[in-house]
């Protein structure tokens, strides 16, 4: 007879390497604690400080309020998960924004054409009747945000702990919370943050659940634990975006390699569904449970449709396979890179040994997004994240105990540090170092990789010192320039909702200036995309928030042709007519447009 007692450790994650801090973990724990969540918080403050509403923020935001005071998730819960909106939300239930029911589009029964729901976003948030500030409403989202950020860092760092000791424990959780990326996603009201860390968590208590299953004769309290916050975290991925289907693959590979046999009782299954029912009914308040059905169904349609993207000068509505490989090289930080190479070696040669948990679930997500037609940012791969942090530490932990290699550790740390110092307060755009130091990022990449219409308030503030009034704007966002007082002619703009256009005269102006979102730059979402390839080999004059390129064109005759061929595509006769007239003055006097 085979002995019961082999087959449980065969199948058990590798055992945790002993904390090799010893008795000073106790006190050094603590500090890095407080180190880790200082940087990340103030840091995030920064970002929070310092970036105009990104794309999807209005919107999460307003509808985060509107479920809060209506429990009517028709708004946006069919084409986002309501979870971030809800936690940005908060802050404004003690604000007392006004809702404006009495608009038309409230009244309408659905909300199908996103068109219509930024529409009633801008008003509640621009134009709110009470008077409260934009900037006051999207700040105080961002903070909650920013909350939420900290104390998952904070339970990642236990969790680590629990499983692979302090060493590993330390360097992950430092990873995570100076790595730019999360900065950036952590201090937005949008859904991806709170989803990687769903993600993980699920996995984590997963494994738990199946470790207090084989430390103990029968399913106890402990067992009873982790199954329901199995569930709870399950769900809680799937209210914070629906990619959370990606856990089912992982979950069945996991069971493949369990052949089938996983130790969890019945009465654990049933503690961990009747958990995830109970999550999924207090985040949809009940009665909007039909809608988290329907945005299931109608975002795994949308995925299978495409949409338009750009990667390295080539534009694609199918996306490439290889997009988000690029964009993890592009985008991650350099000395995470070289930990990652280096610690992948020493797992080939056995030497380190990553947990079929460990590896998986980041594995199963990145193949599904490198599958997947919809390739527009990132972000959709900030799930893979926290199980590379783990790598790292379980790497970091087993070459602890050579003093060569910890100064190799500590010159990464200084090195990650300084990319992250270096990047304040744009952590939105952040490339890392080696692509930074070749090329600008929005030539690689566009949307919310680099340009997700942060930079108003940068762009109100250059203009105040420039002393510049009126400018040419194409923007690519959802903030309102008006509403930080720029006054601009719109051209060629991808904004929502469409915003009155200002058909200004730049003439009186100090200088003429062309302000160009690199979204735009690059006509990521526009038929023509040689709208702006006049610009393209022309250094721009500035580069604000990482976003926002500035140009000078008082005495380029070329720039006001196209300008009055641009105008003119947009049906604007008046300024067709000014910068022609310009585009003649600068060429001598005679019509040689």
């Amino acid at each position: 007879m085979t002995n019961p007692k082999k087959n449980i450790e065969a199948r058990r994650t590798p055992a945790s390497p002993p904390p090799v801090f010893s008795r000073r973990a106790a006190v050094l724990w603590l500090p890095l604690l407080v180190l880790g969540i200082g940087v990340h918080v103030c840091s995030g403050r920064l970002a929070v400080r310092a970036q105009s509403p990104t794309f999807d923020e209005p919107l999460h935001l307003t509808a985060g309020f509107v479920y809060w005071k209506t429990r009517d998730y028709r708004l946006n819960a069919y084409h986002h998960p309501p979870l971030s909106s809800l936690v940005g939300a908060v802050p404004l239930l003690f604000m007392g924004p006004a809702l404006p029911q009495d608009d038309p589009l409230w009244l309408q029964p659905r909300w199908g054409d996103p068109t219509r729901q930024y529409a009633f976003a801008n008003r509640f948030l621009y134009h709110n009747a009470s008077g409260l500030d934009a900037d006051r409403m999207v700040n105080a989202g961002r903070y909650a945000m920013l909350f939420c950020s900290a104390v998952c860092l904070v339970g990642f760092f236990f969790a680590v702990r629990s499983v692979f000791g302090e060493v590993a424990a330390s360097v992950a959780f430092l990873l995570a919370a100076v790595s730019p990326e999360f900065i950036a996603h952590g201090s937005l009201v949008t859904t991806d943050y709170l989803f990687t860390w769903f993600y993980f968590f699920f996995f984590y208590f997963l494994d738990r659940w199946d470790r207090s299953t084989e430390e103990a004769p029968g399913p106890g309290p402990r067992a009873f634990l982790w199954a329901g916050l199995t569930g709870m975290s399950l769900v809680l991925a799937f209210c914070s975006k629906f990619s959370a289907v990606a856990v089912g693959p992982a979950v069945l590979l996991w069971l493949f390699h369990r052949k089938f046999r996983p130790g969890l009782s019945f009465r654990g299954m049933l503690v961990c569904f009747a958990t995830a029912a109970v999550s999924l009914l207090l985040v949809y308040q009940v009665t909007a449970l039909p809608v988290f059905f329907g945005g299931l169904r109608y975002t795994l349609e949308r995925l299978q449709g495409g949409r338009a993207t750009f990667l390295l000068g080539n534009h694609s509505t199918e996306g490439w396979w290889f997009y988000f490989p690029t964009v993890f090289f592009l985008k991650t930080a350099t000395p995470v890179l070289v930990g990652f190479l280096f610690s992948l070696g020493l797992a080939l040669r056995k030497k380190v040994r990553w947990p079929w948990l460990v590896v998986t679930p980041p594995l199963v997500y990145f193949l599904a997004a490198c599958a997947s037609s919809v390739q527009i940012g990132h972000r959709h791969i900030l799930p893979v994240y926290p199980f590379l942090f783990v790598m790292l530490g379980i790497a970091a932990a087993a070459l602890w105990a050579h003093r060569p290699a910890r100064y190799g550790l500590w010159a990464l740390g200084v090195w990650l540090l300084a990319e992250t110092f270096a990047a304040r307060p744009w952590f939105l755009s952040y490339f890392n170092s080696l692509t930074a130091a070749r090329v600008a990022g929005y030539e690689y990449l566009t949307d919310s990789n680099v340009d997700w219409g942060q930079g108003m308030r940068a762009l109100r503030q250059y203009l105040t010192e420039q002393k510049v009034g009126r400018i040419y704007l194409s923007y690519f966002g959802t903030a309102e320039p008006a509403s930080y007082g720029i006054s601009y002619a719109a051209v060629a703009p991808y904004t929502l909702p469409a915003f009155a256009d200002q058909d200004v005269d730049l003439r009186a102006e100090p200088r003429a200036l062309l302000v160009v979102s690199a979204t735009n730059l690059q006509s990521t979402y526009f038929a023509d995309k040689d709208i702006f390839d006049w610009l393209k080999n022309r250094a721009p004059e500035k580069v604000l928030a990482g976003s926002l390129l500035v140009y000078d064109v008082t005495r380029d005759a070329l720039s006001h042709q196209r300008l009055a061929g641009l105008f003119g595509r947009m049906g604007k006769p008046e300024m067709v007519r000014r910068e022609s007239l310009w585009a003649v003055d600068l060429l001598g006097g005679t019509d040689k447009t």
